[in-house]
């Protein structure tokens, strides 16, 4: 106690303080501070200038105070809701939906600014910790991004838990800090409760830590420690998922278990497609539905269709036992898998689908902007990709590789995990793509911002490198005249006047 004591009072020196206070203004982080409060005056007036929108699915996360909505409780611990806990534990603890769409805000703001600010840290040079940070801080006030935090969902929460997941670990595989370590445990160990498909993300983190524990001898404990956490977070969520399910029908926009209504949504696209449908049945077992077919070839919709599906007891049955397994058909025909990721790759990544905007916001910058980040067409995605493709070849051919490895190797480690999610999430539902892959659309754009701004540091410093080593210019010798000095004749070899 005396120690905690002694260290409080350390702390709380006012010669230390006032050095603490003096430091954000202090140049080259006085850019960091103005750049900060520069974004933090936009997002409040993303915040001012918003409006709440409420979706079909809203009242599954948040109670609504009308008995025709609530029918249930909301939170559990132990699986006994519609959905995981995460996102309604943090609507909970607020009464109207623009205080809960604030908290979302809130939480999307630190996240960002964190990140941003683990950026400047991992950077050397200051040019490239200013376009590092203005460009994490100007994603962050996109509408692609700003509009989820005005819904009552739970994509918002998604994004930030993750954003500052990578935020905490940039931060500790850099400096070391056990606090950074520590905040990265708890925010990845709840961030596996907001949503099923995030325990892929938690389980590449996993592996990350595990090669910690392997290599790094010097934070192995506490590597070990972080690692044991987020396996009790994925042990605990998988083992609470299938309990969710089963309680998510009365919440169902179709009144139908969640497994069956996977399937009757894959319905659309199979009956579609004659291959789809060929595999279904004959490799998959799934039996003929000759109704609901007829439902959608006639074109009476969606509904129709449901009704024709409640009319097939053995398509139902099957349904309810195969509905969630994405794997068996992914495996039977990966071409066809990949062509659903191929079409539903500018929605994906362009952040727009058919449903268009999911909030209501205004923006705050410049619509042609935002165009060029986030375009859901295929010259958007040539665009993305291309410019990741060229990011990758230059931290390369520059030695970034080498140079820069924590965030080279932070930016590949965000792409391929992110792709990987976007083609198991289109196999498990291919349905509203630019909600349901917000996650790896942000991840690969947060690794392309993380390549470019390696590959302008490591520029910087083998510049740096090549100024230090040059010789100094020699100047050229100069020659001043000589005065003659009168020498005395020799009496033996000069001769004597006469």
């Amino acid at each position: 106690m005396t120690a905690v004591a002694r260290r409080l009072r350390g702390w709380l020196r006012p010669d230390r303080i006032i050095s603490i206070g003096r430091r954000p203004f202090e140049y080259p982080r006085s850019i960091f501070t103005c750049l900060l409060l520069v974004y933090l005056f936009a997002r409040y007036t993303v915040m001012r200038t918003s409006s709440v929108i409420i979706w079909w699915d809203s009242f599954s996360y948040s109670y609504r105070n009308d008995p025709a909505w609530d029918r249930g409780p909301l939170v559990s611990f132990i699986g006994d809701a519609p959905r995981l806990w995460g996102a309604p534990l943090l609507f909970a603890a607020f009464h109207t939906d623009r205080d809960r769409t604030i908290a979302l805000w809130a939480v999307s703001t630190v996240a960002w600014a964190l990140l941003a600010f683990a950026i400047w840290v991992a950077l050397r040079s200051v040019p490239a910790k200013v376009v590092g940070s203005a460009f994490v801080l100007g994603m962050a006030l996109m509408t692609p991004v700003t509009e989820w935090d005005f819904t009552i969902l739970s994509d918002s929460l998604s994004i930030s838990l993750g954003v500052a997941v990578v935020a905490c670990f940039l931060l500790w595989a850099r400096t070391g800090s056990r606090t950074a370590l520590v905040a990265m445990t708890l925010v990845a160990f709840y961030w596996t409760f907001v949503r099923a498909e995030i325990r892929l993300f938690t389980v590449a983190l996993c592996l990350v830590l595990g090669l910690y524990v392997w290599r790094r001898k010097a934070v192995r404990r506490q590597a070990a420690a972080a690692l044991a956490a987020l396996v009790v977070a994925i042990g605990w969520c998988s083992a609470i998922v299938p309990v969710t399910y089963q309680h998510f029908q009365p919440y169902a926009h179709t009144h139908i278990p969640p497994q069956e209504e996977l399937l009757v949504f894959k319905l659309l696209y199979v009956y579609g497609t004659p291959r789809a449908e060929y595999v279904y049945e004959h490799d998959l077992g799934m039996p003929p539905c000759p109704g609901a077919k007829a439902a959608l070839t006639d074109g009476r919709g969606f509904f129709a269709m449901l009704d024709e599906y409640d009319k097939c007891p053995d398509l139902r049955a099957w349904g309810n036992r195969h509905g969630a397994d994405s794997e068996a058909f992914a495996l039977a025909a990966p071409d066809l898998v990949g062509d659903q990721v191929w079409e539903l790759a500018p929605a994906a990544f362009g952040g727009i689908d058919g449903y268009g905007l999911y909030g209501n916001v205004k923006p705050v910058l410049p619509k042609k902007l935002e165009h060029l980040v986030f375009r859901p067409t295929w010259g958007g995605l040539a665009t993305l990709f291309g410019g990741l493709a060229l990011a990758i070849v230059a931290a390369f051919w520059f030695g970034a590789y080498r140079r820069r490895r924590l965030l080279v190797g932070s930016a590949l480690f965000l792409v391929v995990v992110g792709l990987v999610s976007e083609v198991v999430g289109v196999a498990l539902a291919a349905t509203e793509p630019a909600r349901y892959g917000i996650q790896e659309n942000l991840a690969v754009r947060i690794g392309l911002i993380l390549l470019v701004v390696a590959v302008i540091d490591t520029l910087l410093e083998r510049r740096r490198e090549r100024r230090a080593v040059e010789p100094a210019a020699v100047e050229p010798k100069s020659y001043a005249p000589v005065e003659p000095v009168p020498v005395e004749p020799d009496p033996v070899h000069d001769p004597v006047p006469v």
